[in-house]
């Protein structure tokens, strides 16, 4: 379940030179990866991800409050509701995409946050497909500790034992998935070998990982009280995730050697 779009942008992952980013940084990786959204583009599509929402919600809300005489009891919040849900839907789906487009610009080695360049009609269908398989990406990683959960309703040893496994294993299978943009990629046997080739490289950005998500969840939410600014923060985050996760295969691509 592949969009022809972003089939398009991985066939020219390998035909495209990386203009302007072939010489590399001086400063270390991880650095890089926490400037990569100081950008333009990286500054206006964070402001998109966290106004728009919350300007439409506003606007249909007020919008429902006009003609809530001519709704029974209860009948706004069901209004609200019906008219949000399918916008809140596709523009996740869309943050999802960018999310994407972010590990496949940073995979041809480029250090700042881009557009999209779409050479075609990106229609919803691609937006949800790119959204299935980062969630098949992540959920790969994470349904063993998950089921145990469910099962056990405990946190015992095997709990935590399973979700560090998850932990480690979430960054290859979230690269594979996208740079190899098929489900095929999540096979368990390709993500062990992939890690093994790359293993030291690899620790550092799993330490990278659990590093930045530790920030976003337990130190920004109680940094910021205004919910713009730790929303911000947070994506401003999940962006350079992205890159680190992408600038890791154009380090490491010809020890992977996934062929793309």
């Amino acid at each position: 379940m592949t969009s022809e779009t972003y089939r398009d942008q991985l066939t020219s992952l390998a035909a495209d030179p990386p203009a302007e980013v072939i010489e590399e940084s001086r400063f270390p990786w991880f650095l890089d990866a926490l400037a990569y959204p100081v950008s333009s583009s990286g500054a206006v599509n964070i402001a998109v991800f966290v106004i728009v929402p919350q300007l439409v919600a506003f606007v249909i809300s007020r919008a429902a409050r006009l003609i809530a005489a001519t709704l029974p009891s209860g009948g706004v919040g069901y209004l609200t509701t019906l008219l949000t849900a399918p916008f809140y839907i596709i523009f996740a789906c869309y943050v999802c995409y960018y999310v994407a487009h972010c590990v496949i610009d940073s995979s041809r080695g480029h250090r700042r946050a881009s557009d999209i360049q779409i050479t075609g009609a990106l229609s919803i269908g691609d937006l949800l497909s790119q959204t299935i398989l980062l969630v098949a990406s992540v959920a790969i990683a994470c349904w063993p500790v998950a089921v145990y959960y469910v099962l056990s309703e405990r946190t015992d040893a095997w709990y935590w034992l399973l979700g560090a496994c998850g932990v480690f294993f979430l960054p290859m299978s979230f690269l594979a998935g996208v740079v190899l943009d098929s489900f095929d990629a999540l096979n368990p046997l390709l993500i062990v070998q992939s890690i093994w080739r790359a293993f030291v490289p690899y620790c550092g950005l799993v330490l990278f990982f659990l590093a930045i998500g530790g920030l976003a969840t337990m130190v920004i939410p109680h940094l910021f009280t205004w919910s713009y600014l730790r929303s911000a923060a947070q994506l401003y985050l999940l962006l350079a995730l992205a890159n680190s996760v992408g600038r890791f295969y154009w380090r490491n691509r010809e020890r992977l050697d996934w062929g793309v």
